[in-house]
């Protein structure tokens, strides 16, 4: 019994698959700004462009959607997340 709440109380219980892979789809789900990138353009290596003219195309995508865009440095984080961006259509 000592073992186990040693264990517990340095190492903790954990989190269940389930309760980890609903977490993450529902990070998924509310990235709009990731989202922009993954359906509404190309991305590949060597790909450039203008942060304002990023953001810009995706204000423009999340209003027409009639959802309130994300304001901040939001671009820069997931455009290094999603390999750069080649080409906004």
């Amino acid at each position: 019994m000592a073992e186990g709440a040693f264990r517990w109380r340095f190492q903790g219980l954990g989190k269940p698959a389930a309760v980890e892979s609903a977490g993450l789809e529902w990070r998924s789900d509310m990235d709009q700004f990731g989202w922009f990138i993954r359906e509404c353009c190309i991305t590949g290596s060597g790909a450039k462009v203008k942060a304002r003219t990023l953001y810009l195309a995706y204000r423009k995508s999340a209003e027409e959607a009639g959802e309130q865009p994300v304001i901040g440095l939001c671009c820069k984080n997931s455009v290094n997340k999603s390999n750069r961006l080649q080409h906004i259509p």
